[in-house]
């Protein structure tokens, strides 16, 4: 996890774009027939990624030279746990275990546990658990598949555990979090 220093314009970006969302959203559930259209809502997708890049400019000048090097490596595929990252990414809906991520990368299983952990700020299972969660997450909100093929495709073993890790996760259940979409 990174932190940024406080930067009342990064603050006052977010609110703003907190207002415009909650102003959109509201339009939007009371079916108004001249709701935001297609150039309101490129335009505030325009100022979320606008946000985004101010921020991921904000962490990388204030990352150290040596964390600028390993994003950078990670970035261009050249870090030493590039191989693993490509194939969760890729086969997230398969098991995976830490010999054979390490493998991948040419380590022994400690030297990729260790490198992993350095370079993603994370073990190799809490990444794939997030991986796995935030694929999830993004079916759950941008379709109406069931969550039981969701679960299994996104590499969980049924829709009960898929249901528990994403409890504890966010506070709140996959049907519960597909229904707040709003």
């Amino acid at each position: 996890p990174l932190a940024l220093a406080a930067d009342p314009l990064l603050d006052q970006l977010c609110i703003r774009l907190a207002e415009r969302l909650s102003t959109e959203s509201l339009v939007t559930e009371r079916g108004a027939e001249n709701g935001p259209g297609k150039t309101d809502t490129l335009a505030l997708a325009c100022q979320a990624k606008a946000l985004a890049f101010q921020l991921f400019t904000a962490l990388i000048v204030n990352l150290p030279a040596s964390g600028v090097a390993l994003w950078l490596d990670h970035v261009q595929g050249r870090s030493q746990v590039s191989g693993a990252l490509a194939w969760i990414e890729d086969y997230l809906d398969q098991p995976m275990d830490n010999a054979s991520l390490a493998r991948y990368c040419g380590l022994s299983e400690g030297q990729f546990i260790r490198n992993f952990s350095r370079i993603i700020g994370q073990t190799p299972a809490r990444y794939i658990q997030e991986r796995r969660l935030a694929r999830a997450g993004g079916r759950l909100l941008h379709g109406d598949e069931d969550i039981e093929r969701i679960a299994l495709d996104c590499g969980f073993a049924n829709r009960f555990h898929f249901s528990r890790v994403f409890i504890r996760r966010f506070g709140i259940g996959p049907a519960g979090y597909r229904a707040r979409r709003g």
